[in-house]
């Protein structure tokens, strides 16, 4: 009689008790923190974790579904301070503002963003905006082009990391300073902008 060998237990199937992708996902936001995002592999964040290679694969399929999974992560601590269409310029600022400051703690990160995410933001938070910016009388195009403009100047600026870190003759007040003026022309032309998609829809009605 043949003796049937029992086949072996994959690691990936047998995940560590208390390991979650919550868990997964705070330990890849730590190990960015600390050395950006090219210093995160798999490997590296099994070891940190404490647990074979195959048991993260269990819960996340590679390394761009985890960075997506951290992303969405970071989008979820930044929240639209007001969606009043007669503040829609603090709301735009405040909101570009937070997006530096919050993917700047986690370099590479707004890199991945730009080309990873859409342009225009999450969906829930863009969809939020351009109502907000139809009410205030923005064309849809104008709507989209502006939230476009501002989201690519910001993860920009938050890619080169300046907003973290003194420069050189630059402190990083400066920095922060001069970024903010930066969305405050892109406002004002937009400001400009509405004000002809006011007049064409005047016209047109």
């Amino acid at each position: 009689m043949t003796q049937q060998t029992k086949k072996p237990v994959r690691v990936a199937e047998v995940p560590r008790p208390g390991l979650s992708i919550d868990v997964i996902i705070e330990t890849a936001c730590e190990l960015i923190a600390e050395a950006g995002t090219e210093a995160l592999t798999m490997r590296r964040l099994s070891e940190r974790l404490g647990v074979a290679l195959g048991a993260t694969y269990h819960y996340v399929p590679n390394r761009d579904g985890l960075l997506l999974l951290v992303a969405e992560r970071i989008n979820n601590t930044i929240a639209i301070r007001t969606t009043d269409p007669k503040q829609w310029q603090y709301a735009l600022k405040s909101l570009m503002i937070d997006f530096a400051t919050a993917f700047a703690r986690y370099p590479g990160m707004a890199n991945f963003h730009l080309a990873n995410v859409m342009a225009t933001g999450p969906a829930d938070t863009r969809d939020r905006i351009l109502e907000m910016l139809h009410k205030a009388g923005f064309e849809t195009e104008s709507a989209f082009t502006l939230l476009a403009a501002l989201f690519f100047y910001t993860s920009g600026v938050s890619s080169t990391e300046l907003l973290s870190h003194d420069q050189p003759g630059l402190p990083a007040s400066m920095v922060a300073l001069r970024f903010e003026q930066g969305i405050d022309m892109l406002l004002d032309g937009a400001a400009v902008q509405l004000r002809a998609d006011k007049k064409t829809r005047r016209a047109g009605a």
